[in-house]
C-alpha cells in the first residue's frame, strides 16, 4: 500500500539518478520475498504482481525472481524464524513452512495455491483430502528448498565461521540477518550462534528425503558448525535432526565417520559437565553402533575407538564381539593393510578424516604396551576397543623394527601421499604429520623402494583423448573428492555436468564413474551455483560470459591463470569450455592446474596453432618462472610442461623415419611447433626456479645442459669431457651448492675442482673437508681484504661474516658465535637473517636469556618462517613451564615441518626425509609437553606412566630407528636433551647426550 501510494516519486528519483526502478528493487530482492512470504496468500499474490509490473516492467516472472535470490531470500526466513520463536521450535518450524508454502503458492501462479495449513489440534480433526493437501505442499517446499540446499548451507557456515573463512563474503552475508550486530560480546555471540544452528535444525527438517543426497556436505558443515560455536546444544539439536531423519541405516559407508564425529562432541560435551546434551549424542551413538553391527558390519573395522563410558558400555560390547568374530584370523599386518586401502580408496574430506583417524587407532593397538603385554587370543584382539591408550611416540616406538618392510613401506607411502594431497586441510594434514612424527623418521635404506610402489608418485596429469575422457578425468579425480571443500569445486562439477547435459553425453560419462561418485555428483546435476568473481574465485552472483577473458585481465594476481587463459584463447575445440568450467578451482589445486594445461597444449598441438602464437605461450611459461611471479606449485606446473614437452619431443624422434614427403613435412611441422613452445623457456630460469622450490635434482640436470650447450657454442670442435673445466666462479659455486643440497660431497668435490681456483673455492674446499677452522681463518682473511667503509662492498663483507657464524655453528663454537653476533647489533638487517642461528645456539647451551633475546628480534620480512625460531620458542616455553605456549609453538613447528615436506616427498622420500627428522623431534617434545603439563610448577614431576625404564632410554629406542650417522643423530638428540634439562630431568639429559659422544667416536 505504501509503495503503490508512493510509485510515483519513487520514479521520479529514480529518473533523477539515471537508474531504472528494477535496479533499485534487484539489491534487497531477498529481503522483499522475505517480507512478502510471510503475508497471507491473497496478499502474496498482490505483492508480487505489483512488484512485477512496477519494478519489472512484466520483463520477468515471479519464477526469475526466485531463482535470481532464493539461497539468500531462504537464509532471511530461516533467520526470521529462528529469532521470532527462539524458545518455541514447532512455532519457529510453522512460520518457516508457511512462508515457503506462500513462495510455492505464488510460483504456481494465480489460480493455484497452497493448502491451508491447520494446526495439529485446532477445530476438527483433519481430514484425508487435508492431509493429502498438505503432504502435497510439504513435498513441495521439500524440492524448493532441495534446489538451494548447497548455498543455503554455504551461507550459513560463512556466518558461522564468523569472518575467519572469507571476510568480505562474511561481511555481504551478514546483512541477510535482521539484529545482527558486529559486537564480540561472548553472551551475544553465543546468542548468534544458537540463532543460526536453529537455522541449521529447520532447514534440515524440511528435506527430510534428501539428505541421502547432501549427505556428505552436511556431515563437513556439522564438524565445522561444532567447531566454530560454543553452543554445543544446540549442535546436538543438529546432529540428532541429522541422524534421527537420514537414519542410521542409510548413513551405511558414512557411519564411522559420522560415529568419529559424534565422539568429537561427546568429548566435548563431557569436559563441561553438559549432561543432557552428553546423554543424547551418547545415545545417538549407541543407535549408530547397533545398526553398525546389525546390518553394516562390513564398516565395523574402520569404526573409531570407543570409550570406556558406562554410556557405551553396551553398544561397546556388542562392538567387542563382532570384532573378535571378524578379526580373529587377522595379524597386525592385516589389520594395518586394510587401514591403508581404506585410506587411500576414500574421497571425501571427512571419510579422509575417519580412515586417517581408524589408522591410527590400529597402529596404537597394535603397538602400545599394553597391547603388547596383553595375552594372546580374544583379549589381544580387542585390546583397540577396550581401552584408551594414549597416542604418542613412546606408543609406537621401535614400530620399524616389528613391521614387515612390505608393510612398513606401505604404511609411509599411504601417510606421505596424504600430506601432499593439495586439497586437504590444514588441520588434516597437521594430523598426518603428527602421525609421521610419532612413527619416527625410518632410515631410508629401508625405503628403497617407496618409490617403486604403485601410486606412490603424485598423480601424473593425463592427456585425455576426447571431450567425454577429459570430463570423466575432471569428474573422478579432481572434482568429486573436493566438492565439499569450496564453493568453486560445486561451481566447476556443476558446469561440467551442465557441458555433458548439452552434448547428450552426461548419461554415458557418469555411468562409467565409480558408484560412490555418481552418488556424490547426483546433487549437483540440477545444482545453481552461480560465478560472481573469476578472479576471487568466490561463488554465487551472476556468472561471466567468458572466465577466461577475466582470467587472462588477471595478470600479476594469478600468473597460472593468466597463462592458463591465455592458451584456452588460442585454443578452438570443445574441450575449451570443460576447461572454463573448472577455471575458478585452478588457484587452489596445482594438480588440476597443470592437467588442464596439459590438455589445452594438446588441444593447440593438435589444431594445427600458429607458431608466433605457440612462441608467445612460451615466453609467458618462462614468466612464470621469473623472482615476481615464483611460486613453488606454479614452478612445478611449468616443470611438468617441460618434461611433458621433452617426452613428446622423444617420442616424436623415435617414430620410423617417413619415406613420403608429405609425411616427413608434417613431421617436420610438428616438431618446429613443439620446439616454439619450448624455446621460450630457458635452462638457467628453469635452475634458478628448480633451487627455489627445492627440485635440485632438476636444477642438476638443467644447470649441465646449460653448461654443456654454452661450452659447445664456445668450442664446437672441443669435447667438454676431455677437460672438464668451468671458467664462471658463479657457475662453479652454484654447481657445488646444488651439489650440497642434494647431499653428495663428492660432487661437491667434484665441481670445486673442476672450477676456477680463487679464495671462494678453496674455503669452500676446506668446509667440504669439515675443516672448520682453516675455513673460518680463510673468511677472516677476505673480511679483512674488504676496504673501509664497509658500505662500498657489503655484500662480500656480510658473505664473509655469514661464512665466520656458519664455520662456527658447525664447530659447535657456540658462545664464541653469540659474542661475534652480539658485535654487529647495530646492524638490525644482518641480525634478522641470523636469527634461526642466533636462537640454535642459545638453546643448544641452554642459555634461556640468550634465546629469550633472540627470539625478540625482528624476523626478515622477505624471508619465510624459519623452524629452529619455533623449535626455540617451543624449548623456552617448556623452560618456563606455560603449557599453552608450548602446545601452541609445538603445533606452529609442526605446520612450517608438514608445509616443505608434501613438496619435498614428491619426489623423493631422501628429500623428505630432513622434515622427517624435525617431526620426529617434535612428536618427543610433545610427549615432554604433556610431561611438563602434569609437572605443573614443580621442578621435577613423576615419571610418564606406562614406561617400565628411564624416560632416555625409551626414546633412543626411537633414535635407533633413524639413519645411522653423526647429523642425523644431533638433529634429533641435541634438542632433546636441550629439553630434559629444561624440565629438570638431568639424568636423562645425561644419558642423552653419553649417547650422542659416544656415537660421535
Amino acid at each position: 500500500m505504501v509503495l503503490s501510494q508512493n510509485m510515483g516519486a519513487i520514479q521520479e528519483i529514480c529518473s533523477l539518478l539515471g537508474e531504472s526502478t528494477a535496479s533499485l528493487a534487484s539489491p534487497q530482492l531477498h529481503h522483499i520475498i522475505g517480507a512478502v512470504a510471510h503475508l497471507n496468500p491473497g496478499q502474496v499474490a498482490i505483492s508480487v504482481k505489483f512488484i512485477i509490473e512496477h519494478f519489472y516492467a512484466r520483463r520477468v516472472t515471479m519464477q526469475d525472481l526466485v531463482e535470481a535470490c532464493l539461497g539468500k531470500a531462504l537464509v532471511v526466513l530461516l533467520w526470521s524464524s529462528a529469532v521470532t520463536h527462539a524458545n518455541d521450535h514447532q512455532a519457529a518450524s510453522e512460520r518457516l513452512f508457511h512462508g515457503l508454502s506462500n513462495i510455492v503458492g505464488a510460483l504456481q501462479g494465480p489460480n493455484q495455491g497452497p493448502a491451508k495449513k491447520q494446526k495439529v489440534g485446532a477445530g476438527k480433526a483433519a481430514g484425508p483430502a487435508q492431509k493429502r493437501d498438505e503432504s502435497e505442499v510439504r513435498r513441495q517446499v521439500s524440492q524448493l528448498l532441495a534446489g538451494s540446499f548447497l548455498h543455503v548451507l554455504d551461507i550459513l557456515e560463512v556466518l558461522l565461521a564468523g569472518g575467519t573463512r572469507a571476510a568480505s563474503k562474511w561481511v555481504e552475508y551478514r546483512t541477510l540477518l535482521a539484529g545482527w550486530t558486529t559486537t564480540q560480546a561472548a553472551d551475544e555471540t553465543q546468542t548468534r550462534h544458537q540463532h543460526l544452528l536453529a537455522c541449521i535444525t529447520l532447514l534440515l527438517e524440511l528435506v527430510p528425503d534428501h539428505h541421502n543426497l547432501f549427505a556428505h556436505k552436511v556431515i563437513e558443515f556439522l564438524q565445522a558448525a561444532t567447531h566454530h560455536t560454543n553452543s554445543p546444544p544446540e549442535c546436538v539439536a543438529c546432529w540428532r535432526q541429522f541422524v534421527t531423519v537420514i537414519g542410521a541405516s542409510r548413513l551405511s559407508n558414512l557411519l564411522p565417520a559420522t560415529a568419529g564425529e559424534l565422539l568429537r562432541l561427546a568429548r566435548r560435551l563431557r569436559r563441561r559437565n553438559e549432561r543432557e546434551g552428553f546423554r543424547q549424542v551418547t545415545a545417538l551413538l549407541n543407535d549408530l553402533i547397533h545398526t553398525t553391527c546389525s546390518n553394516h558390519r562390513e564398516v565395523a573395522n574402520f569404526f573409531p575407538v570407543i570409550p570406556t563410558w558406562p554410556e557405551l558400555g553396551t553398544a561397546r560390547g556388542e562392538m567387542q564381539r563382532l570384532l573378535c568374530q571378524q578379526q580373529k584370523d587377522m595379524t597386525v599386518s592385516a589389520k594395518i593393510q586394510a587401514a591403508l586401502v581404506n585410506l587411500e580408496s576414500v574421497s571425501h574430506q571427512s571419510l579422509k578424516r575417519a580412515a586417517l583417524a581408524h589408522l591410527q587407532d590400529v597402529l596404537t593397538a597394535a603397538f602400545a604396551p599394553d597391547a603388547q603385554a596383553t595375552a594372546d587370543g580374544a583379549g589381544k584382539k580387542l585390546a583397540r576397543h577396550t581401552s584408551t591408550i594414549p597416542v604418542d611416540p613412546l606408543t609406537l616406538g621401535g614400530l620399524a623394527s616389528r613391521l614387515d618392510t612390505s608393510v612398513l613401506l606401505k604404511l609411509m607411502r599411504a601417510l606421505l601421499r596424504f600430506s601432499w594431497e593439495t586439497c586437504s586441510s590444514r588441520e588434516d594434514q597437521l594430523r598426518c604429520g603428527q602421525l609421521l612424527g610419532q612413527l619416527g623418521a625410518i632410515d631410508p635404506a629401508r625405503m628403497l623402494g617407496i618409490e617403486d610402489l604403485p601410486g606412490a608418485k603424485a598423480r601424473q596429469p593425463l592427456r585425455t583423448g576426447d571431450a567425454c575422457s577429459l570430463a570423466r578425468t575432471i569428474l573422478n579425480d579432481y572434482l568429486a573428492p573436493n566438492l565439499t571443500s569450496k564453493n568453486s569445486y560445486a561451481y566447476a562439477a556443476q558446469e561440467v555436468l551442465k557441458f555433458l547435459k548439452g552434448q547428450n553425453k552426461m548419461e554415458s560419462v557418469l555411468s562409467s564413474l565409480p558408484e560412490a561418485t555418481r552418488e556424490t555428483l547426483k546433487p549437483y546435476v540440477n545444482s545453481s551455483y552461480q560465478l560472481m568473481d573469476p578472479l576471487a574465485g568466490t561463488i554465487d552472483g551472476k556468472r561471466q560470459a567468458n572466465p577466461s577473458t577475466a582470467v587472462v585481465a588477471c595478470g600479476d594476481r594469478m600468473p597460472f591463470q593468466s597463462v592458463l587463459g591465455q592458451a584456452l584463447g588460442y585454443a578452438r575445440g570443445a574441450e575449451k569450455q570443460l576447461v572454463i568450467a573448472c577455471l575458478p578451482v585452478v588457484s587452489g589445486n596445482n594438480a588440476l592446474a597443470v592437467f588442464l594445461m596439459h590438455n589445452v597444449i594438446q588441444m593447440l598441438l593438435a589444431e594445427d596453432t600458429d607458431p608466433r602464437q605457440l612462441t608467445e605461450l612460451s615466453k609467458s611459461l618462462g614468466l612464470l618462472l621469473g623472482r615476481t611471479n615464483r611460486q613453488n606449485g606454479t614452478a612445478e606446473a611449468v616443470f611438468s610442461i617441460i618434461d611433458d614437452l621433452a617426452q613428446r619431443r622423444t617420442d616424436l624422434l623415435a617414430e620410423m623415419p617417413h619415406t613420403r614427403a608429405a609425411d616427413a613435412g608434417l613431421r617436420k611441422a610438428r616438431l618446429f611447433r613443439l620446439d616454439s613452445l619450448r624455446n621460450g623457456i630457458e635452462d638457467r630460469m628453469v635452475v634458478e626456479a628448480s633451487i627455489h622450490s627445492g627440485a635440485y635434482a632438476r636444477a642438476l640436470f638443467f644447470l649441465e645442459q646449460s653448461l654443456l650447450d654454452e661450452h659447445q657454442a664456445a668450442s664446437p670442435d672441443v669435447n667438454p669431457f676431455d677437460e672438464p673445466k668451468i671458467q664462471s666462479e658463479d657457475d662453479c659455486l652454484l654447481l657445488q651448492s646444488i651439489y650440497d643440497s642434494l647431499d653428495e660431497p663428492d660432487g661437491v668435490l667434484g665441481a670445486l675442482q673442476i672450477g676456477p681456483t680463487t679464495q671462494r673455492t678453496r674455503t669452500l674446499l676446506l668446509e667440504q673437508a669439515e675443516r672448520w677452522s682453516d675455513a673460518q681463518a680463510s673468511y677472516e682473511e677476505l673480511l679483512s681484504t674488504i676496504a673501509d667503509p664497509p658500505n662500498q662492498d657489503a655484500e662480500r663483507r656480510e658473505e664473509a661474516f655469514q661464512g665466520i657464524v656458519r664455520c662456527q655453528l658447525r664447530a659447535r663454537r657456540y658462545e664464541s658465535m653469540l659474542r661475534l653476533i652480539r658485535g654487529e647489533s647495530s646492524d638490525a638487517e644482518l641480525q634478522a637473517k641470523l636469527k634461526p642461528k642466533t636462537v640454535e645456539a642459545a638453546w643448544s647451551l641452554s642459555s634461556w636469556g640468550r634465546l629469550e633475546d633472540a627470539l625478540q628480534i625482528e624476523t626478515a620480512p622477505d624471508r619465510p618462517e624459519d623452524f629452529e625460531v619455533s623449535l626455540g620458542e617451543s624449548l623456552l616455553a617448556m623452560h618456563k613451564r606455560e603449557p599453552e605456549v608450548l602446545r601452541a609453538s609445538l603445533e606452529h613447528a609442526q605446520t612450517l615441518a608438514v608445509r616443505n615436506l608434501g613438496p619435498a616427498a614428491r619426489e623423493s622420500y631422501t628429500r623428505a626425509y630432513q622434515h622427517l627428522l624435525k617431526l620426529h623431534v617434535l612428536a618427543d617434545l610433545s610427549v615432554l609437553a604433556s610431561s611438563c603439563e602434569e609437572e605443573g610448577q614443580t621442578q621435577r614431576g613423576p615419571p610418564l606412566t606406562g614406561l617400565d625404564r628411564s624416560l632416555a632410554t625409551t626414546f633412543l629406542a626411537r633414535v635407533d630407528e633413524i639413519a645411522p650417522n653423526y647429523m642425523t643423530r644431533q638433529a634429533v638428540l641435541k634438542p632433546l636433551s636441550t629439553a630434559l634439562a629444561a624440565l629438570g630431568k638431568m639424568e636423562d639429559a645425561m644419558e642423552v647426550d653419553l649417547a650422542l659422544m659416544k656415537f660421535s667416536r
